[in-house]
């Protein structure tokens, strides 16, 4: 099937979307942060990635530009459960949200993610570039 990148510096989520989306056909590549992810697979040729907002050296606003401004054929899907000054305000992750869309992401899903709605989303997002 395609060939996807997953971004997040969390191992739990990085291994529940990954596992999600091998059970897809999908091939995964794991990166543990955005910075790597830079500097050894932005080269590489993906059909989709799924990334984090909130990590250590590199947040995802960053690296969303980053991507976008190198390729813009790739879709991007930002995951986020907010930042600590979120927890528990719905309405400041949908703001982290909503600033993923406009700068750039191609779709977005919040944490605790929901399988069957990023199967969705994948599956939207490669059709639609890969027309």
């Amino acid at each position: 099937m395609s060939q996807i990148c997953v971004i997040d510096d969390d191992e739990t989520t990085r291994t529940f979307v990954t596992m999600a989306l091998e059970a897809e056909g999908h091939e995964v590549i794991e990166c543990d942060n955005a910075k790597k992810f830079v500097s050894e697979y932005i080269d590489q040729s993906f059909d989709l990635i799924v990334s984090d907002i909130y990590m250590p050296d590199m947040d995802g606003f960053e690296l969303l530009r980053t991507i976008k401004s190198k390729k813009t054929d790739i879709p991007v899907i930002i995951v986020s459960g907010g930042s600590s000054y979120d927890l528990g305000n719905i309405n400041k992750l949908n703001l982290t949200l909503e600033m993923a869309h406009d700068c750039g992401a191609d779709a977005v899903i919040a944490k605790p993610i929901d399988t069957k709605e990023l199967i969705s989303l994948v599956d939207e997002n490669i059709s639609k570039y890969s027309k």
